[in-house]
């Protein structure tokens, strides 16, 4: 198994959600490759995080007030409205075209700064645990993260 399979099935991996055959295979791959070890070690702290955020509760009656605006709403929330003339479906399609040219350019961005995440900052991953959520997230950061710049240019790391 190469490391961008292991690495894109790592999360189905921790919950448990792959066969058993790709389970094997993925632990093999993990034992035998550090970054992915690493990766691994950074997910399952996410997770634990993830896990003490406490979860949103919805104010009761929330479903039954919703299914019964909609109800009310019945038809007219149903119909589309079309934009008055042509000149406005252009400027429609030019606002798209340029949404989506800067989210590529956006993407291409991100890309080469997630590549450069995996640095192995294996003992920062398995640093003791601290008690507040903000210093554990902080550890986690590579030097070399968008997250290690900004600490790095606020003065809060070396």
């Amino acid at each position: 198994m190469d490391c961008k399979t292991a690495h894109e099935q790592l999360s189905a991996y921790l919950d448990g959600a792959l066969p058993r055959e790709v389970s094997v295979h993925i632990t093999q791959h993990v034992r035998s490759c550090p970054r992915c070890a690493d990766e691994l070690v950074r997910l399952r702290q996410l997770g634990r995080l993830l896990d003490e955020v406490p979860a949103a509760r919805t104010p009761e009656g929330f479903p039954a007030s919703v299914r019964q605006a909609a109800a009310e709403a019945g038809d007219a929330a149903r119909k589309i409205i079309p934009l008055p003339g042509r000149r406005y479906r252009v400027v429609a399609r030019v606002a798209a075209m340029v949404a989506l040219a800067l989210g590529v350019g956006l993407g291409a961005v991100m890309g080469a700064w997630t590549g450069r995440l995996h640095t192995g900052n294996i003992a920062a991953a398995q640093a003791p645990a601290s008690d507040d959520l903000a210093t554990q997230m902080l550890s986690i950061a590579s030097a070399e993260s968008p997250t290690g710049t900004y600490l790095r240019w606020m003065g809060e790391t070396e």
